[in-house]
């Protein structure tokens, strides 16, 4: 066992004895006995507090299964020492549990669906309250189609309710927008923002009415998660992502504030698997950790129908709609320049433009990737046998583009991006452009990509 997974290990347990708010002298001791097994050492623990929760359960993916089962279950022992696992105790043990131990333990017939937990700087250390929210990158018509069922639906609720949990789907928050008076709907909107005027309100009402699915999670969930969720989730389409917790690391650069971490587990739902079942799985082994569940005063007023709940997924949401849509500069691939030798890739924004410099196999390669998503059936470049060498490049073209465009948000949309064997682009392909050389003349002009002729 490597440094960095006794440390892990000194996190989670850590974690565990003060989920509940309560230093119990019992469950202390019990730590010291799991420090003294796994061969802890004071520094390793004064290292733990560095790292977030869902840091240090990736960490230990890489020792053997009845090791992550041991520690599991020292963690489950050390929770209910007191005689009463508390939500917060049991929602740590599932996410263990699913990641560490059952990674094929959600319905899907293709193959094991694998669980994996991430998390995203915050500065609020306030968890939110518990929700479960499906997601997907695609439109999926057969998953939708599902959740549009009430029966199912409403099922997929009340199981969520019954265990604490407040469920969010997309476009059942539209027809619930959709079904409030109009001017209440503008109050709501003024109250969050109170320099918004009324007609700005109307405005962003009707961009309420007309968010997708798709578009909810590229452009709320892009700015901090997208792209890890990209990174794990290889081909799998449609997802349940789950608040988990804050996780703090107090221990930080002399002088610094505490820097605080959102984490999300992510259940991944295979084309043949589907929402009821997943939901419930992940719900039964949450509650299998004990009988401590009240429903949340939040989800408990779900089907109210005349509240706005403000909270988690539903502030992001709000907070995206009530910001004004980026504008896109324009991505030109201008060849190379023959007063460097370099290959340029320019962003052209309304009042400026920027230029980045590639060397001729990163240009080649950024170029193959925008025209295979938006040509080939795949929607994206295979990896193939270039894994190796295409990580460095993908990496460097990334950097690149980062140091032009700032703003996360909108950068992402022109990095190529890991979708299990494709490496793809989610940008729109009319903002696309390439330097194209006319054939019946000397002369060179930007045609859309869909144009290009290679």
């Amino acid at each position: 066992m490597t440094q960095q997974q006794r440390i892990a290990i000194g996190r989670i347990i850590g974690d565990i004895v003060k989920a509940d708010d309560i230093i119990d002298a019992i469950q202390l001791g019990a730590r010291q006995k799991v420090c003294e097994k796994f061969h802890i050492t004071n520094q390793d623990l004064m290292e733990s507090q560095k790292i977030p929760f869902s840091d240090a359960i990736n960490t230990l993916l890489d020792l053997p299964l009845r090791d992550r089962k041991e520690i599991v279950e020292e963690a489950r022992q050390i929770a209910n020492l007191d005689k009463q696992c508390t939500a917060r105790e049991a929602m740590y043990i599932a996410v263990m549990q699913l990641c560490l131990c059952n990674r094929d333990a959600l319905p899907g017939k293709e193959k094991p669906l694998i669980p994996f937990i991430i998390n995203t700087p915050t500065t609020s250390k306030h968890p939110g309250s518990p929700s479960i929210l499906y997601i997907e990158k695609e439109y999926d018509g057969v998953r939708n189609e599902e959740l549009m069922d009430k029966k199912v639906y409403d099922l997929i609720c009340s199981k969520c309710l019954l265990s604490g949990y407040e469920f969010v789907y997309i476009p059942q928050m539209l027809k619930e927008f959709a079904a409030q008076d109009e001017e209440y709907v503008k109050d709501v909107l003024q109250f969050i923002m109170p320099d918004m005027d009324r007609d700005f309100a109307s405005i962003v009402a009707e961009r309420m009415a007309n968010i997708t699915t798709t578009e909810f999670y590229y452009k709320v969930l892009a700015k901090k998660l997208s792209s890890k969720i990209l990174e794990k989730c290889g081909n799998e389409n449609a997802m349940l992502l789950v608040n988990v917790n804050v996780s703090m690391t107090p221990y930080c650069p002399a002088g610094a504030p505490p820097k605080y971490y959102k984490e999300y587990l992510c259940l991944p739902i295979t084309p043949n698997g589907d929402v009821l079942n997943t939901v419930t799985a992940y719900l039964k082994q949450f509650l299998s950790e004990g009988p401590f569940i009240t429903p949340s005063p939040l989800a408990a007023q779900r089907n109210m129908g005349v509240n706005f709940r403000f909270f988690e997924f539903y502030r992001s949401f709000f907070t995206f709609l009530l910001t004004p849509p980026p504008v896109l500069p324009d991505m030109l691939f201008q060849g190379q320049d023959l007063r460097d030798g370099k290959y340029h890739i320019a962003f052209r924004f309304a009042d400026n433009e920027k230029r980045i410099a590639l060397l001729p196999k990163e240009y080649d390669t950024l170029l193959e990737i925008m025209l295979q998503t938006y040509r080939s059936k795949k929607h994206g470049m295979p990896i193939g046998l270039n894994r190796t060498q295409l990580a460095p490049i993908i990496s460097h073209i990334r950097k690149k583009i980062a140091s032009v465009i700032p703003e996360i948000a909108l950068a992402e949309q022109y990095m190529p991006q890991r979708d299990g064997n494709l490496y793809k682009t989610q940008l729109e392909k009319t903002r696309v452009f390439v330097k194209q050389h006319m054939v019946d003349s000397a002369d060179t002009q930007y045609v859309p990509i869909a144009e290009y002729q290679q």
